[in-house]
């Protein structure tokens, strides 16, 4: 990474909250993610329907897409249940090449939420926008 004298950063929106989420599942893995060494992932419930209750996870991979683990914050706890409208921010560090958000279904009819994932300090800054 160059040295410009401001910091690189690289944003990924993972889910648009265009269609609600009304079944457990996950988005399909942003492929302009680079590796990161720290990262806020962004959860914006814009509409929720029927006492809809979901459970987010940023999933991880490292081998290509072929398998995915949750990361965890670095709070050091789970994400909780997002269950009415509002902003929600976490920290990462170290994140793989590849990410994408997951989530459990548990209740209610479907939540709306976008997911903006800022990557600090990439890797490989190529995909890196200065701000």
């Amino acid at each position: 990474m160059a040295n410009t004298g401001v910091a690189q950063v690289n944003i990924q929106n993972l889910n648009t909250s265009i269609t609600p989420v009304s079944a457990t599942g996950n988005d399909t893995a942003t492929t302009t993610f680079c590796e990161c060494g720290e990262a806020i992932l962004i959860l914006n419930c814009v509409a929720v329907s029927s006492s809809g209750i979901m459970v987010p996870v940023l999933g991880g991979s490292v081998d290509g897409g072929t398998t995915y683990v949750a990361l965890v914050p670095t709070t050091g706890s789970a994400m909780p249940a997002i269950s009415a409208t509002g902003l929600t921010t976490y920290r990462y560090k170290n994140l793989p090449p590849k990410v994408r958000t997951q989530w459990t279904k548990t209740s209610g009819t479907s939540v709306s939420v976008d997911v903006t994932l800022i990557g600090l300090h990439p890797v490989d800054s190529t995909l890196a926008s200065a701000v």
